[in-house]
């Protein structure tokens, strides 16, 4: 894969294209950009449970893009 490709790719996604339109708009397979996109992802550690209460936000952030944000309503710790 090009460096073009990939640049492409993570461009349209912060632009909120589907999968699907990036794939076709740059000419290859949906599980091609779902490997660009994901492959590279190191997800923090997990939570054995979840808690009893949550509460969740979106907002704009940085650049105009969403950002998520659940928090513990007991301990106030987010995650």
């Amino acid at each position: 894969m090009t460096k073009q490709v990939q640049n492409r790719t993570f461009a349209m996604a912060k632009e909120s294209f589907t999968l699907t339109s990036i794939a076709k708009i740059i000419g290859v397979s949906v599980n091609t950009v779902s490997r660009i996109l994901y492959d590279n992802i190191k997800l923090s550690n997990r939570c054995d449970c979840l808690p009893e209460n949550l509460c969740f936000d979106e907002f704009r952030s940085v650049n105009g893009i969403f950002t998520f944000i659940a928090i513990d309503t007991q301990t106030s710790s987010s995650n």
